[in-house]
């Protein structure tokens, strides 16, 4: 440093003391014949402090005494972002058990683990039950367990504050804060009640050969609050001795797997998730729409209980779901009125009113080098966009899957397409056990999916001439029945690069 040119500084930048003590050292600075010695202490490291992770939305449903316990049992959902791209925590609690014409609130305190008692929460487990912090990415769900630790809930008024202490199986922290109100939404005994005003119906005959009819029915009916259900049930029931007056035997009918006569089929799905939280019901389902939202549930338990006077039903419902934290879902319905069920043990005659295909550049290999084509035959009001997403209320569509070797790709290719890979023109068999793949036929009432079978027998013929294509439709769905038709009209050819 030069003493003769007025006021000097200078930086000195030591490491963070990583020890568990005060550690202390001396910095001596010398010029010409000038040296200034400074000590310097460094304190010991504090103890790290993780910000919380502040939460933006809240949400709890209270359950009365669901465990019987004697205290209320209630989940509370914290979430920070999205349901598909956010990170939550999801709390199973067990605070103050309300009187029936009470609406339920969050219990003030501070809450232990436990099993039961006021106050305590459930630890975490597997399969995402009792306590758990999710982080999602794109729909998927990543869980950390709670396994220890407390979390506080304050209440002023209506705003709440939620406080997180709380650690994983690892010692991770688990360290939350949400300061709003929390919608409490009161579903002790979880019992659902609304009288059904309609109903479809089909008869489809032997289909298991076990001398036993497959019915079909949909019903629907809103409640006082203006909320829409609509039920659809799979029964077995007596077979028809005349299809086309077939009748659902007076009886009880049990859900239950099997297929046995007087049984309800239960639902199956690929199961909910926040990225598709449209069910691909299969079976028995229940959909419930209200305040612009819908919420598709799958049946798996209960009775239904038929009485039949000369042409008019009396049917009550007694049947439930059961979610994944164990909690069952009761809802209570009734219909009385006719039921014309219609024959489709013979066959389903479509009308087609509109065809759209989308054909993707370049090979996929279940179809061993072929282009691949998806066409949309559909009927009623139900329509296909150009991305392959379908809109509407009552109707079907066939959805074709299949590859065709060369030609224009702003034409449908004329010729038979069969089901037997070594053709020149090749439909991939449709399943729908989970999701419907492949070339299936669905059916929709009231935008709720009523039906989904795979064709894995038949042929589609296509030609064209000027701009008119006929489309003739003839195949077998998985339960042996035949679905038939013929489309004269234009296609919408829509062309896909690969990767989209």
């Amino acid at each position: 440093m030069d003493r003769d040119h007025g006021d000097n500084s200078f930086d000195v930048t030591v490491g963070a003391n990583t020890g568990t003590g005060e550690r202390s050292g001396s910095i001596t600075v010398k010029n010409d014949e000038d040296t200034k010695t400074i000590s310097v202490k460094q304190a010991a490291p504090g103890p790290v402090v993780n910000e919380p992770l502040r939460m933006t939305t809240a949400s709890a449903v209270y359950y009365g005494d669901e465990k019987d316990t004697g205290t209320g049992y209630y989940t509370l959902l914290l979430r920070q972002g999205s349901p598909a791209n956010g990170k939550e925590l999801r709390v199973e609690l067990f605070g103050d058990l309300k009187p029936e014409t009470e609406q339920p609130s969050l219990t003030a305190g501070e809450y232990q683990s436990g099993t039961g008692d006021r106050l305590t929460y459930v630890v975490g487990a597997s399969a995402g039950r009792g306590t758990n912090f999710v982080t999602i990415v794109s729909g998927e769900e990543t869980f950390q367990p709670v396994e220890g630790g407390t979390f506080t809930i304050a209440k002023e008024g209506t705003t709440y504050t939620v406080t997180t202490e709380l650690t994983d199986a690892e010692g991770n922290e688990v360290n939350c804060i949400y300061t709003g109100t929390i919608s409490v939404t009161n579903d002790a005994g979880m019992e659902h009640r609304v009288a059904f005003e309609s109903v479809i119906g089909n008869y489809w005959g032997d289909v298991d050969s076990n001398e036993t009819g497959m019915f079909d029915a949909t019903f629907t009916g809103v409640a006082l609050d203006g909320t829409r259900y609509i039920l659809v049930l799979e029964l077995f029931s007596d077979l028809a001795a005349n299809p086309a007056e077939a009748i659902l035997a007076a009886h009880e009918y049990t859900v239950v797997e099997g297929g046995a006569k007087y049984t309800i089929t239960p639902g199956v799905s690929d199961g909910v998730t926040p990225s598709a939280p449209r069910l691909y019901a299969v079976g028995s389902s229940l959909r419930i729409t209200g305040d612009g939202t819908d919420e598709d549930i799958l049946l798996d338990g209960g009775k239904v209980n038929v009485t039949v006077t000369g042409g008019t039903y009396d049917i009550t419902f007694d049947v439930a779901s059961t979610n994944k934290n164990d909690i069952e879902t009761k809802y209570y319905f009734e219909y009385k009125g006719a039921i014309d069920f219609e024959d489709r043990s013979t066959g389903i005659v479509i009308q087609p009113t509109s065809v759209t295909a989308l054909v993707y550049e370049g090979n996929f290999a279940e179809i061993d080098g072929r282009n691949e084509w998806t066409i949309f035959i559909c009927t009623g009001d139900i329509v296909i966009d150009n991305q392959g997403s379908w809109s509407g209320n009552n109707g079907s569509y066939i959805n074709v899957h299949m590859g065709a070797d060369g030609g224009p790709l702003d034409k449908l290719p004329q010729g038979v397409y069969t089901f037997n890979k070594a053709d020149q023109y090749y439909m991939i068999p449709g399943t729908v056990a989970v999701l419907p793949m492949g070339t299936v036929y669905l059916e929709f009432e009231n935008h709720a999916r009523t039906s989904a079978q795979g064709l894995k027998t038949g042929t589609l013929t296509v030609s064209l001439e000027g701009d008119t294509y006929t489309l003739g439709i003839d195949f077998v769905d998985s339960l042996g029945i035949p679905v038939t038709g013929t489309y004269q009209g234009q296609v919408n050819v829509v062309t896909i690069p690969m990767g989209n």
